[in-house]
Order: structure tokens, then C-alpha cells, then sequence
């Protein structure tokens, strides 16, 4: 945090009010949309910083037991985007596939709408998306998912 300058409240005696810009690592996910039965998570990492099973920070983008993953969009950040997509989904050790190998887009911008696997989280764990295959490039993976914890009905 060098370089950086706090800014002081008016108050008595001062308090530090803000330290200036911060960078955000975004391979841990965020929840893009909080509302209604369909929910995003959105990941951008680098290929070799893919989202890992309890990779530690206790920071990672989960999703409740019960929810069924609808859709999955990977895109190439950067133009160089290599190697194969592979999505799982992370219930306590055990991988539940999510998308199978498929081959990533090429070209900065570019989208691809991966097929899902016909999978619904089973059990009452919350789980980890973990994420394989890519051999070089930055990418944005969008994943879409029905919320068990507010279907009709639940």
C-alpha cells in the first residue's frame, strides 16, 4: 500500500475515511445477480490461477445444496485463450461434472455457451465450481443456476 494516502473524516480525533483505489482478484466468483428463482456467478481468472477446490481463502462463490446448474458461458478475455474447458462442481471431495472437455473460443470477446450435463447438486452441502483444462489466456466464465433455497414450492 505504498503510494497510497489516507484520506482523514473531520471527526475528533481523525479517522482514516479511505486508502484509495484496491485491486480485486475475481477467480474466487461474486454473484452477479441476488433476486428472483435463476441466480450468475461470474469468475475472470488467469489459466493458471483456475478456481480449485477449497483453495483456502474461504472467500469462494459457492452454490446451495439442491441447485441445478441451467447454463455455462465461457469467454476469452484476452485473445489467448488455449486449451479445453472442463467444469465440475466440488460436493465434499467428490466431482459432479458439470461440462465435459469442449474447446475454448478464440478471439478477444468471444463467447461460447457450453452444453450442461444434466446435473442438479445433490446432497445438503454447498459446493465449489472447479475449473480445469486451460493451457494459456484470461478468461470469464459465466454460470447460471435455479436456486434451490427459493423454487415455488420449497
Amino acid at each position: 500500500m505504498a503510494n497510497v494516502e489516507a484520506k482523514w473524516s473531520p471527526a475528533t480525533p481523525p479517522v482514516r475515511v479511505e486508502y484509495g483505489p484496491r485491486t480485486v482478484d475475481e477467480v474466487g466468483g461474486g454473484q452477479a445477480s441476488s433476486s428472483g428463482l435463476y441466480k450468475e456467478l461470474v469468475y475472470e481468472f488467469n489459466y493458471d490461477g483456475m478456481p480449485a477446490y477449497n483453495a483456502g481463502t474461504g472467500l469462494e462463490a459457492t452454490i446451495p445444496p439442491g441447485s441445478v446448474v441451467t447454463a455455462v458461458a465461457v469467454q476469452d478475455v484476452d485473445g489467448a485463450l488455449a486449451g479445453n474447458f472442463i467444469m465440475d462442481l466440488n460436493d465434499g471431495g467428490v466431482a459432479i461434472n458439470v461440462v465435459t472437455t469442449v474447446a475454448v473460443p478464440s478471439g478477444v470477446g468471444a463467447w461460447l455457451n457450453c452444453t450442461v450435463e444434466a446435473t442438479a447438486i445433490s446432497g445438503t452441502r454447498t459446493v465449489e465450481t472447479v475449473i480445469t483444462g486451460l493451457t494459456a489466456g484470461r478468461a470469464k466464465v459465466v454460470v447460471t443456476y435455479l436456486d434451490s433455497q427459493n423454487r415455488p414450492g420449497k
